[in-house]
């Protein structure tokens, strides 16, 4: 599912012309040209905090209200404008019914959806087998999927309504765009009259919405946390990361001593897991280095344990870490994720790494060709393991706790409300 966490319609106004809506003459394009600079300048600013490159949101959204009520109505497709004419508002559907949007918001419950991904989260960890796995983020529900269940319902609902009308199309444009029509919309502001219109228009055409929008109506009293989003992310994984742990160990009746601090270091060649004692006392614990060293070491148990690794070095903004660097994560990606443009290390594999920076990784490709692949570091990774599962080392913020302060400090003393 896409999610547009920062999308600002006010981008989509045409306005090099002069209208008349509803009786009154608009001709305050100097006004509308500086309104749309402050919308352009804060979606610009939106998708520098919130990490748009990423695809996910890292900073707190508020519901934005335009401070500038525009003379306009768009609809569609970009830069379409629809007008409200005279004729048009003789024209009245008055047959079916009507519910105020806001009245359906409020019978939806967004929190039950929100409690319902957390107990299909707390399911899905329970349930994480015995092998380590990278991409668990593909069975995670994060706010986004929540809300869109709830804007499903919402817009199910209305959608039933609206085809109950002799003409749906024409009802709905009376609904968001005809003061006139005792159907209108008068509650909501104009940019909520707009979103409405899109994912109506969308059940119509299609039977179903797309995306989610967070400044629709439905999530008014609501605030989306981008960096609490990234953050539960991480934490997620970290979760699912140590029930696989605590299965493989219990399955061959391993079990690690409370204030007992053990190392796992993944070599980028060979993925190898390699397990140390950094306690600090004088116990001789070989015995279970070398158990536990043999229980992980199987399958694609260290290569998806480096993945991790790297994953929790890195978040929506900087955490600090000083074994994490992205030319040792280039690196390791051509040397495991290669595709046909560049396969294994065989031949020339300077030359296949300098194509596959040019291809993934445009703004390396002059390193490349400079250093070749033997002058990129190799980058070994390690995450330490206690009776309470893996813990992050050798960065600023440890995922494995939720009440961590570490955590709460990083993001500016916001609590996390994790899914």
């Amino acid at each position: 599912m896409e999610t547009n966490y920062y999308t600002s319609i006010h981008t989509n106004i045409s306005y090099e012309r002069t209208v008349k809506t509803s009786g009154r003459q608009i001709e305050e394009k100097n006004k509308i040209d500086m309104a749309l600079e402050r919308a352009n300048k804060q979606k610009r600013a939106l998708a520098i905090l919130m990490g748009a490159s990423s695809g996910k949101p890292v900073t707190r959204v508020d519901t934005y209200t335009p401070q500038v009520e525009s003379p306009y109505i768009t609809y569609g497709n970009v830069n379409q404008v629809i007008v409200t004419t005279k004729a048009e508002i003789e024209y009245l559907d008055n047959s079916g019914p009507c519910t105020a949007n806001m009245e359906v918001d409020s019978v939806i419950n967004v929190d039950d959806y929100i409690q319902a991904a957390k107990q299909k989260n707390h399911e899905t960890i329970r349930n994480s087998g015995y092998e380590f796995t990278f991409h668990t983020l593909e069975n995670y529900e994060d706010v986004g999927d929540a809300y869109f269940k709830a804007l499903e319902e919402k817009y199910t609902i209305l959608h039933r309504e609206a085809m109950q009308h002799a003409d749906p199309a024409r009802y709905l444009k009376d609904k968001y765009a005809n003061p006139e029509s005792p159907f209108y919309e008068s509650e909501l502001t104009w940019y909520e009259r707009d979103i409405a219109y899109r994912y109506e228009k969308q059940m119509l055409k299609e039977g179903k919405i797309h995306g989610v929008h967070f400044q629709d109506s439905l999530f008014r009293d609501k605030i989306v946390n981008g960096l609490q989003s990234n953050g539960d992310e991480r934490r997620y994984n970290r979760k699912v990361m140590n029930q696989q742990l605590s299965n493989i160990l219990q399955n061959y009746g391993i079990s690690v001593p409370e204030d007992v601090n053990l190392r796992c270091t993944v070599d980028p060649v060979t993925c190898h897991i390699s397990i140390e004692d950094v306690t600090g006392d004088e116990t001789d614990r070989g015995v279970l280095c070398s158990q536990i060293e043999n229980v992980l070491n199987v399958k694609e148990n260290g290569l998806n344990l480096y993945q991790h690794i790297i994953q929790s070095s890195y978040s929506a903004v900087e955490v600090g870490s000083t074994q994490y660097h992205y030319d040792g994560r280039i690196k390791f990606q051509y040397r495991h994720n290669t595709d046909g443009i560049s396969k294994g290390m065989d031949g020339d594999y300077n030359q296949k790494f300098i194509e596959y920076c040019e291809k993934y990784y445009p703004s390396y490709a002059e390193k490349a060709r400079e250093l070749g692949f033997d002058g990129f570091p190799d980058m070994y990774l390690s995450i330490n393991l206690t009776s309470n599962g893996f813990e992050d080392v050798f960065q600023d913020v440890n995922w494995c706790n939720d009440a961590d302060e570490t955590i709460v400090e990083w993001q500016g003393k916001s609590a996390y409300t994790t899914l």
